[in-house]
């Protein structure tokens, strides 16, 4: 009897134990469209400044992070933080008094993906207020779509996950994951208990069914295991409306380019 019984908790113990391991791998591929969805936002800027003994091109280089939100038949929408996509000339002018003599001002912005692969983006729409920028990449699609954005807020205490590239820790197939809670909502912005540092902005916040519930756009500078994030009413709405808004500027765009190759057809 004593042996059967021992039988019977042993498989009751190994049952168990298989089930958290399929749990934990449920986990695991969530994050595998998360990683795939996420890319590193690179902003090169140049600066010409000139004076009596001539010309001189400042170069600036940072990053952030990024997540693919919407994608259209041409390309792809990057959601990151407003001042990854902010020029700010002080960082490249030596000082004030330089900057009337700033004579050309040249912005490129670029997303790298996983498998390092580089594309070029244009900055779609920005709203200060809550650090929030919109980019499109022509000709860019991931394996995985576009994220899942959450219907609805996050819980307090509700366990979220973090995909980032702080201080460029982004290699071949290699990103930070980090996982952390919801704290709560104080007006625009929303707390979460995530690790973040620079080259943290801009990086996606997931819920663990992998939907989109926040962005880090800042940290609290002495506790950086708190992040700040824009409330979840305010990132829906801003990817929601500029996605549309850009989609049917590209679809005006389209129908004109169409009619003005027939009626070059027709009538040349």
């Amino acid at each position: 009897m004593r042996k059967r019984l021992t039988q019977i908790l042993t498989l009751l113990l190994f049952g168990s134990l298989s089930l958290s391991c399929m749990s934990a791998n449920f986990g695991f591929h969530i994050h595998e469209d998360s990683r795939d969805q996420f890319v590193r936002v690179i902003q090169e800027a140049y600066i010409t400044i000139c004076t009596d003994e001539g010309c001189v091109r400042n170069p600036l280089k940072s990053s952030g992070s990024g997540v693919v939100v919407s994608s259209s038949n041409r390309g792809s929408y990057i959601l990151t933080a407003a001042h990854v996509c902010e020029l700010e000339p002080e960082r490249i002018v030596p000082s004030p008094e330089y900057m009337d003599l700033v004579k050309q001002v040249e912005v490129i912005m670029s997303i790298i993906n996983l498998s390092q692969s580089e594309y070029k983006t244009e900055i779609i729409s920005m709203d200060a207020n809550s650090d929030l920028c919109l980019l499109y990449a022509e000709k860019y699609w991931n394996s995985a779509g576009p994220v899942r954005i959450s219907s609805a807020p996050a819980f307090e205490g509700e366990r979220v996950y973090n995909v980032a590239a702080p201080v460029g820790i982004f290699y071949d197939n290699v990103v930070p994951l980090l996982e952390g809670f919801f704290m709560g909502t104080d007006g625009l912005r929303a707390y979460y208990s995530i690790p973040a540092m620079g080259g943290s902005s801009g990086s996606p916040i997931f819920n663990i069914r992998g939907d989109l519930i926040g962005m880090i756009h800042s940290v609290n500078v002495t506790f950086p295991i708190v992040s700040i994030s824009p409330n979840h009413y305010e990132l829906k709405k801003f990817i929601e409306t500029n996605v549309e808004a850009h989609k049917k500027q590209l679809e005006i765009k389209n129908k004109t380019l169409t009619y003005n190759l027939l009626y070059n057809i027709l009538f040349n």
